[in-house]
């Protein structure tokens, strides 16, 4: 067998088939008095903060399934990370042939935030790890996400520095 090298040791990839589902906005409000008990007098009130797209919880879960069904004892990583994501759909009939990317819906950001939080606790310990990202809108015949990670701490511990 081949041994691997220090890229292909701390790479690790996986794809999803399903529609991409962006993460939304957050919208916070504070419980009304009468709606919790403690807030009947105006004490303890609560600020709660929702997602205005209910489909993120699934998708992340999904996200997260395809990773662990891929990488099954996979230790979280402490140091750098470098993130592609590519994100598929089929290209609608009405729209333009001559159009080679999918321009009208669904934002870049909110659809790789969906995807860097379904990926925290999971395989980073924190989304502020993430220091290189390469983002993609691409049509395909199947929808769905492509994801290729490094951990570029390990992989620079294994090299010398380039000045």
């Amino acid at each position: 067998m081949k041994k691997r090298s220090w890229e292909e040791e701390n790479t690790l990839n996986f794809q999803l088939i399903g529609r991409p589902v962006t993460k939304g906005s957050y919208r916070a409000y504070v419980a009304k008095p009468g709606v919790c008990r403690a807030c009947k007098y105006g004490r303890n009130l609560r600020a709660y903060v929702t997602n205005d797209n209910p489909q993120t919880k699934q998708a992340e879960s999904l996200i997260t399934n395809a990773f662990y069904r891929r990488f099954i004892r996979q230790e979280l990583w402490k140091g750098a990370v470098e993130v592609s994501i590519t994100f598929y759909f089929i290209r609608p009939k009405s729209f333009d042939p001559t159009m080679f990317y999918p321009i009208k819906k669904s934002d870049i950001d909110k659809l790789q935030r969906t995807v860097y939080d379904a990926l925290t606790g999971v395989l980073y310990v924190d989304d502020g790890q993430i220091v290189n990202a390469h983002i993609f809108k691409r049509f395909g015949k199947v929808e769905g996400i492509v994801v290729q990670t490094k951990n570029l701490t390990e992989i620079e511990k294994g090299q010398p520095l380039a000045i």
